[in-house]
């Protein structure tokens, strides 16, 4: 009844599940029912060509969800668009939480409000 979530994690950091293609791979050949991929919008962002693409592909082995920008940042300060990556989770039914891993930049506080604020704007929007 234990839920395990493997994380998948940059070339840069880990030579193993880099990837959602991986993590498939790994999945259709051992069939472990209790596996499920933990995403990172961070390394999805180094490692997958389409992230909102990568997690449709995931779909039913979503277990668990950290994101941050693209330079690590927290949500709003780069490039990635998670407007797109929260209609795709709700496309693909994730209820489970959404943690914000970011570095601490302009300093803690700050960028766990401004986490939160971009984050509810979304929300709120869609």
């Amino acid at each position: 009844g234990v839920k395990v979530n493997v994380e998948l994690i940059n070339r840069y950091e880990t030579n193993i599940f880099n990837t959602v293609d991986e993590f498939l791979s790994f999945m259709q050949k051992y069939d472990i029912p209790n596996c499920y991929a933990h995403i990172d919008t961070f390394h999805m962002n180094i490692e997958e060509g389409d992230v909102p693409a990568a997690i449709k592909k995931l779909g039913k082995y979503l277990g668990y969800v950290h994101i941050a920008d693209n330079q690590r940042h927290y949500p709003g300060s780069g490039s990635l668009d998670f407007e797109e990556l929260l209609k795709v989770l709700k496309d693909v039914g994730y209820e489970g939480f959404i943690n914000v891993e970011c570095l601490p930049i302009p300093g803690r506080i700050e960028a766990a409000k401004n986490a939160i604020t971009h984050m509810k704007m979304i929300e709120r929007k869609i």
